[in-house]
């Protein structure tokens, strides 16, 4: 769905009495980033002309994974600002052609990248020397989501839509690159994507239920959380499966700053080390590094507790805003016992899912 070249009046008044937001440049990004899908097709002929040819995956040249990986980038974002607008228009079919402030901030970030992939995957088709991680540091990360306090529901109506495409996309990646693998490292390195995709899935199919049984505002947290942690892990893995020779360096055995995974994986030592990468992360963005912290971990979480003795309200909430940007999710409050709050962050670092809360008394919330 595509919003009419002249919105009529009627449109244009409910969405200035709603503060929403003309899609005129959106559109435009809309437009010229449909390209991308151009360029998928023509790196997948690629990877299966490769498969007629017996060249593996990882002897692919420098050219030809980046242009693999070029061209996922660009489709993952395109897929994902298309979906958002227009889960938008159907929602409100009387504003058609304006979005909400928050939809318009996310969507942008998104299509805004797109051109600049769509030309990386054409240099690198044009060009047989060309090597993508002379100029940019591989992998990247899904770009940040835009943080509100609650996310419009076409935001996760949005993401549920575009995950079959991005699933499908990763699971026949991995499936060219599975049927290929020589080495001891080589299948070590397939099995780790193969468990980071099933995560993804996992997450996705979980959200999707939940999301399918109604929107809940005590759920809406939960199911963002999740749609988020698939998106973004399919987003990586899809990098890897187009230029498996990132993975050469080991990223299961990577510290844990890296955020992709560690040698101590799945372990408490892994957790702990995750953790602190965290709150090293979080000093950096900022964050009062002599606040009261408890970490509490075990195989596949962590939980730090910003104890509220003696530590003003307002320092908690700041520090919760800054690890809900490190996990890339937003704060939420649920009720507690005695008429408290719990304010929390929940999402991914790493291979961990990791929660932070604190509590908030009645005089601590906002009025």
């Amino acid at each position: 769905m595509t919003q009419p070249s002249k919105p009529p009046l009627a449109a244009k008044l409910r969405a200035a009495f709603a503060g929403e937001r003309d899609t005129g440049t959106l559109e435009a990004l809309r437009s010229a980033g449909r390209a991308a899908y151009d360029e998928l097709m023509a790196a997948e002929q690629v990877r299966e002309d490769q498969v007629v040819d017996q060249v593996t995956p990882w002897a692919a040249t420098q050219a030809v994974s980046s242009q693999l990986l070029a061209a996922w980038n660009g489709f993952v974002l395109q897929t994902l600002g298309e979906a958002l607008l227009d889960a938008d228009y159907a929602a409100d079919k009387a504003t058609v052609g304006f979005v909400p402030e928050v939809t318009h901030g996310q969507a942008y970030v998104w299509l805004s990248e797109v051109p600049e992939w769509i030309a990386r995957a054409r240099q690198a088709r044009a060009d047989p020397g060309y090597d993508l991680t002379a100029d940019i540091d591989l992998p990247l990360r899904l770009p940040a989501w835009v943080v509100v306090e609650s996310l419009p529901a076409e935001h996760v109506t949005a993401m549920m839509s575009a995950a079959p495409a991005l699933r499908a996309r990763v699971d026949a990646a991995l499936y060219a690159l599975e049927r290929t693998n020589v080495t001891e490292e080589q299948t070590q390195a397939v099995n780790w994507l193969k468990k980071l995709a099933s995560q993804a899935a996992a997450a996705a199919d979980y959200a999707g239920a939940l999301h399918s049984a109604g929107r809940d505002a005590n759920l809406s947290g939960t199911t963002e959380t999740n749609f988020k942690r698939a998106l973004e892990t399919w987003f990586y893995v899809g990098q890897l499966a187009a230029m498996p020779r990132l993975l050469a360096s080991r990223p299961w055995e990577a510290s844990a700053q890296t955020g992709t995974g560690t040698d101590t994986a799945g372990s408490i030592t892994g957790a702990l080390q995750t953790a602190t990468a965290m709150v090293e992360s979080a000093t950096k963005l900022g964050a009062n590094p002599t606040m009261d912290i408890s970490i509490k971990v075990d195989k596949e979480t962590i939980e730090l507790h910003i104890h509220s003795c003696k530590v003003p309200a307002n320092d908690r909430r700041a520090l919760l805003a800054v690890y809900a940007r490190v996990l890339n999710t937003h704060p939420i409050e649920s009720p507690f016992d005695g008429g408290r709050t719990q304010l929390e962050a929940t999402g991914t670092f790493g291979t961990y899912r990791v929660k932070i809360w604190t509590l908030l008394e009645g005089k601590d919330r906002p009025k």
